[in-house]
């Protein structure tokens, strides 16, 4: 079953979706949960670096969580103190904080995520996990790009879902639909039109049609001569 995306609504004049076409148009915003690629398969390996590839197009907006090329989001001192947990953009004169103590997530992190003893070695590791789901959807962002199990198998889960937590795969498809419904056709530094796109697909696809295909052509060819 596939999950449905809770768009993000920020409130500013601009659609809830950025698949909404028109007048006004947004682009669609995602977070690439950077810490969470450390034991990444070859293959998810690739499909990040093509997610990467796209992120200067100005359809989309794209942030981390650690620090690289793009601008990124930093988790606060936590304060037990506080009824906040603080967060920042790398870059920007902005600072922002997810509503809740510190004890309060640390509970709310050990009933979805199964977290273990605060004093364990996995415990401040799961914890930010969730935090940064939470500041990337106080954020208004659409997609959280992730490896980890525990956002990626709780993610219908009160406090997870709002941030759309998705595999690089999963988020790669989504990616393609969203360019596609801006008619933008485009690999790395090749760029298509909608027919050649298609017919790219469709021959990546079945390529045992192609002899029947080339055979079909041949026989227009002659009837035309």
């Amino acid at each position: 079953m596939i999950s449905p995306i809770i768009w993000a609504k920020s409130g500013l004049d601009e659609p809830s979706s950025p698949f909404i076409r028109g007048k006004t148009e947004r682009p669609l915003r995602i977070t690439f949960h950077t810490s969470s690629f450390t034991d990444a398969s070859p293959e998810d390996t690739r499909t990040i670096e093509i997610l990467r590839q796209f992120c200067s197009l100005p359809e989309i907006e794209a942030l981390g969580t650690a620090a690289g090329s793009l601008p990124h989001i930093k988790i606060g001192t936590l304060n037990q103190a506080d009824n906040f947990i603080p967060y920042a953009i790398s870059g920007q004169n902005m600072i922002a904080g997810i509503p809740g103590s510190p004890s309060d997530w640390q509970k709310t992190a050990t009933q979805l995520l199964g977290q273990p003893a605060p004093t364990h070695p996995e415990s401040q590791a799961r914890l930010t996990d969730l935090l940064l789901a939470q500041a990337h959807s106080s954020l208004h962002r659409d997609i959280f790009i992730t490896l980890s199990p525990r956002l990626l198998g709780n993610r219908t889960k009160a406090s997870i879902c709002d941030a759309n937590p998705r595999s690089p795969a999963e988020a790669a498809k989504i990616l393609g639909l969203f360019l596609r419904s801006r008619n933008l056709y485009t690999t790395g530094a090749v760029t298509f039109d909608r027919g050649m796109f298609y017919w790219a697909l469709v021959r990546q696809r079945l390529p045992h049609m192609w002899r029947y295909f080339s055979g079909c052509m041949s026989v227009a060819c002659c009837r035309f001569d």
